[in-house]
């Protein structure tokens, strides 16, 4: 969640993002049902790699989150949710 609203990250050993995708301060998503696009390297370890796809599909559905010091919580439409722990902080 980048500091202009941006919506991007990792999956394995590729990176992307979506041109629509944005979040807001007030804690919703918009944008998130197109395509986030992907480098297209082949990742060495299979697991990783079907857990990356397994969240990315979830934030296809994400819309709205909320943070507690140090933890990023995303809800999405079906009620499911992630909990990330925010290992560093960019100011």
């Amino acid at each position: 969640m980048g500091r202009d609203g941006t919506v991007g990250g990792s999956w394995d050993c590729n990176n992307g993002g979506s041109a629509n995708a944005r979040w807001s301060r007030e804690g919703s998503f918009s944008g998130l049902g197109g395509p986030i696009i992907f480098t297209a390297m082949g990742c060495a370890e299979q697991d990783r790699t079907n857990f990356a796809a397994s969240f990315w599909r979830f934030m296809a559905s994400a819309n709205r989150w909320k943070r507690s010091g140090k933890v990023l919580e995303i809800y999405a439409a079906d009620g499911t949710h992630a909990r990330l722990r925010l290992m560093s902080e960019i100011e």
